[in-house]
């Protein structure tokens, strides 16, 4: 379990957006945001315009194995040598180790965040 406390968490996503895919946040849609959802999380609405890629592409889930379909596509979308396992997604703010009620919390901070940036 992350002892990180989800705003630092929020952070740390969005310095490495901001390094592996800048411009994120124009791409991103607050109203479909789901950070319960792959495909409507933030990574997931990234990989959407790229037909077959997905947020398992990305992010090394428990379980999934190693493969993934597009994970080459996935490493030029994102600036990336290797896919996210997923501690570092944790980490990152992108996912929660379990649902333990603070998908509304992390789901909030993320729109908030957006906003300040779309703000300013």
């Amino acid at each position: 379990m992350s002892k990180l406390p989800i705003p630092e968490r929020v952070d740390n996503g969005i310095r490495w957006l901001d390094e592996h895919r800048p411009g994120w946040d124009q791409v991103v849609d607050l109203a479909r945001l789901n950070l319960a959802r792959c495909d409507a999380c933030i990574i997931g609405q990234l990989c959407a315009p790229h037909p077959g890629l997905s947020y398992n592409d990305v992010i090394c889930e428990p379980g999934l194995g190693t493969f993934a379909l597009k994970e080459a596509e996935a490493m030029f979308l994102f600036s990336m040598t290797r896919r996210l396992n997923y501690r570092e997604a944790i980490r990152l703010g992108f996912t929660l180790e379990e649902n333990n009620g603070q998908w509304n919390l992390l789901q909030r901070e993320w729109e908030i965040r957006i906003e300040e940036r779309w703000a300013a």
